[in-house]
């Protein structure tokens, strides 16, 4: 090979080598740079938690289960106590709406307050002896004929 052949020959390898560097720097756009997977939404499981109240009772949500469920379709689960929880109001009766929210996605659920019922107490009581027999003879026989007893309860029936 002459000289002038070796120096064509290493100007074209010089060539060859930076062309192929370059092109490897170039990004293949084709293939996209994988995405982290992102929160799409939550789901609450409830059968764990307590759902019927009576009015003035405290709110718990212990036992909720909060579910993530992410934009590559995995999901976890996640510590209640990295979420917010709504407190509803505990002094009326009704259904009302527990919200769970978390890293800014949200789910319901319902809990029930009952009215609480009190039973009436005895409060007192009262003799009508109108038409009964009120005067006796020593060793006569008591008879409660014709006495009406009435009860008066506390939540004022008789």
């Amino acid at each position: 090979m002459s000289k002038r052949n070796s120096k064509l020959f290493v100007i074209v390898a010089v060539f060859v080598i930076l062309t192929l560097a370059l092109a490897a720097c170039v990004p293949n756009e084709d293939k996209p740079t994988p995405q982290k997977p992102t929160l799409s939404s939550i789901t609450l499981d409830v059968t764990g938690a307590k759902t019927t109240y009576n009015v003035g009772d405290k709110f718990t949500a212990d036992g909720v289960k909060v579910t993530a469920h992410m934009s590559d379709e995995t999901t976890s689960e996640v510590a209640l106590a990295d979420c917010t929880v709504s407190t509803p109001d505990m002094a009326t009766e009704g259904t009302k709406k527990v919200t769970v929210t978390y890293q800014g996605k949200t789910a319901e659920y319902d809990i029930t307050v009952n009215a609480v019922v009190v039973e009436p107490t005895l409060s007192s009581i009262t003799l009508d002896v109108t038409g009964a027999k009120t005067v006796y003879e020593e060793g006569e026989e008591f008879t409660a004929d014709g006495v009406k007893v009435t009860a008066h309860m506390s939540d004022e029936t008789t």
